[in-house]
């Protein structure tokens, strides 16, 4: 076999692989069939069993052991939906995406609150002192949730493609556990003063998993 022969089935078998690669991942990102795990969970929400034009585009795979580890306490998630011009889907999915975490946020921020109706002291000032640092520790908290991906996760996305108009669906959830990791690292002090009080964090962070099933 001449050089010239051998230098063109190498390239031909090259470009033939690539374009076999690049069909099964945009098979995979197109359609993306939805884990074991999280078909289980069926209180989360899945736009497909609503809307049959949508599809799921994306799964985070990955987290869906996390997944099956915190809903056995207690889901918090947040449902994003934008639609808009379909030259434009970054922005469209940003904007699913921003939407989510509000709703995340929404619900934290009832939580907050029922952490505070739980702190009763006798002293009233030293109560003021740590539902001042519960509103610290949640406004920070609500500052990380969109620059921390591990805080909020963005677990599915849907897209619906009707011509000219795009719809984005993002699924995030709200993973507790590492929220409570991060808190005891940055609030040490903080935290400490509630176990001065006589007031275990660890309990009134309980309060964070609220109902085991969100609807």
């Amino acid at each position: 076999m001449e050089i010239k022969e051998i230098v063109f089935w190498s390239i031909f078998l090259t470009i033939a692989i690539l374009l076999f690669t690049g069909q099964v991942v945009l098979n995979v990102q197109e359609n993306v069939k939805p884990s074991t795990i999280s078909e289980k969970i069926e209180y989360l929400p899945d736009i497909t069993k609503k809307n049959e034009k949508a599809i799921l585009v994306y799964e985070n795979i990955g987290f869906s052991e996390k997944l099956r580890e915190l809903s056995k306490k207690g889901i918090t998630y947040g449902l994003g939906e934008y639609s808009g011009p379909s030259f434009n889907e970054d922005a469209l999915k940003d904007s699913a995406i921003q939407i989510a975490y509000q709703e995340i946020i929404k619900k934290l921020d009832e939580r907050k609150e029922k952490i505070k109706q739980s702190i009763k002291m006798e002293d009233k000032t030293n109560e003021e002192e740590l539902l001042k640092i519960v509103d610290e520790i949640f406004s920070r908290l609500y500052q990380f949730i969109p620059e921390d991906n591990s805080l909020a996760i963005i677990y599915r996305i849907w897209k619906e493609d009707k011509k000219e108009v795009l719809s984005y669906y993002v699924l995030a959830i709200f993973d507790t556990e590492y929220a409570f990791s991060l808190i005891n690292s940055i609030f040490q002090d903080e935290i400490s003063k509630f176990e001065e009080y006589g007031i275990k964090f660890e309990k009134l962070w309980s309060l964070m998993y609220g109902e085991s099933k969100e609807k």
